[in-house]
């Protein structure tokens, strides 16, 4: 069982084409293993003949077109033909979504392609394991992303100042996409600057960095987005970055600049617009609540202005004498002003002119001089010049 493990394990990760060169080898003289990459044949193996190259530029074409094209009937076929130039005939093997060529020195032998059925069916189970390979990573990736963004939501809407939660939405995103390279940029209206993660040439507020309308989803940074991303700061960005993720809301504008070893497949884009459209809301949510909290404090504020208001009201309402009534005023106003120090002064006609009445220092009342009197009317030419306050003091 070991040794069939060992053998299965060998084909499916590719030593079937080992196995063919091999038995090709015995039969023939020389030859190739390829397929096509593009407009090229990539050679994945040969015997008899030596390989001076991985591949066999611009001949893809041709070779395809040296073999009809019909509708597979069944798992894999193997049709063989003659070709013009230095390997005078090919073999070809092919299945659903897979195809590989077998270029001979000579025409092929009826043994030798009695026996091709077998290795097209081979070559079928390694590319199928192949996609399955494929297809279980991308799956794990998928779900590795989901996790993230329930933790990410779990989270993302608590109340955090801005510096937090760019470091929160750093650590998500090299969490989650794995980048190579990461800078979180701050917009404050002005200028641009790093909020978290790598030190970068900061761009201008231009081009995609300028716009006053911006949608939260990623733009890859390529010649196709040259113009939406604008001229100068593409060329600054392109030497450095592969994708910038803008995050608008709440008054409060973040880029994210990325940047991976190998590029990220359309799976990891889609996440990065969920993730980006989320941590948007939560920016925006962020700023209606701190403006929610600013107008609660201010109708606080003034809540309290007028109880105060009323409360001196009613205080000096209650007052007998005009000497009490100056009095409490200073009182009370030094205490809702929150003044370490006031001081009243009154206009005395026996003074001739305005007298310092009293003063109120740390929570101490000081009286300065008598009250004498307000004069119902007096006429403006009889007031003399009134002093300053430090004469008066």
């Amino acid at each position: 069982m070991k040794e069939l493990f060992e053998s299965t394990n060998y084909l499916l990760e590719g030593g079937v084409v080992s196995l063919l060169s091999d038995y090709l080898s015995i039969r023939a003289s020389r030859g190739l293993v390829v397929r096509t990459e593009g407009e090229d044949l990539a050679i994945l193996d040969a015997f008899g003949t030596p390989m001076n190259s991985l591949f066999i530029e611009g001949e893809a074409a041709s070779l395809a077109g040296a073999f009809p094209s019909p509708p597979l009937k069944a798992a894999s076929d193997v049709t063989a033909a003659p070709l013009a130039g230095e390997w005078p005939w090919a073999v070809r093997l092919r299945g659903e979504g897979w195809c590989f060529y077998i270029l001979l020195g000579e025409e092929p032998s009826p043994d030798l392609m009695e026996e091709m059925p077998a290795f097209a069916g081979l070559l079928g189970l390694w590319q199928l394991h192949q996609k399955s390979g494929g297809a279980e990573e991308r799956l794990s990736r998928t779900a590795y992303m989901i996790l993230a963004t329930k933790n990410t939501l779990a989270s993302v809407f608590e109340p955090m100042g801005l510096d937090y939660f760019g470091c929160f939405l750093h650590d998500v995103i090299s969490e989650s996409l794995f980048p190579s390279k990461f800078s979180l940029l701050l917009d404050d209206g002005r200028t641009l600057s790093v909020l978290e993660g790598d030190e970068t040439r900061l761009p201008p507020r231009k081009g995609i960095f300028g716009r006053a309308i911006l949608s939260p989803a990623p733009v890859r940074v390529d010649e196709s987005r040259r113009e939406f991303i604008g001229d100068s700061v593409f060329d600054l960005l392109a030497p450095e970055w592969q994708a910038v993720l803008p995050v608008p809301g709440g008054g409060v504008r973040l880029f994210c600049l990325l940047r991976w070893d190998k590029l990220p497949d359309e799976e990891a884009f889609n996440f990065m617009e969920l993730l980006a459209n989320v941590a948007s809301k939560a920016l925006s949510l962020g700023g209606l609540n701190e403006e929610r909290e600013s107008h609660i404090a201010e109708l606080s504020r003034r809540t309290f202005m007028l109880s105060a208001l009323h409360g001196a009201a009613l205080s000096f309402m209650e007052q007998t004498s005009r000497e009490e009534l100056l009095l409490r005023m200073l009182d009370i106003f030094s205490e809702m002003a929150q003044a370490p120090r006031s001081l009243i002064v009154v206009w005395q006609p026996s003074a001739g002119g305005y007298i310092h009445f009293a003063s109120r220092k740390n929570g101490r009342i000081e009286k300065n001089g008598a009250f004498a009197g307000f004069p119902l009317i007096l006429a403006e030419d009889s007031r003399p010049e009134s002093r300053s306050l430090e004469e008066m003091a």
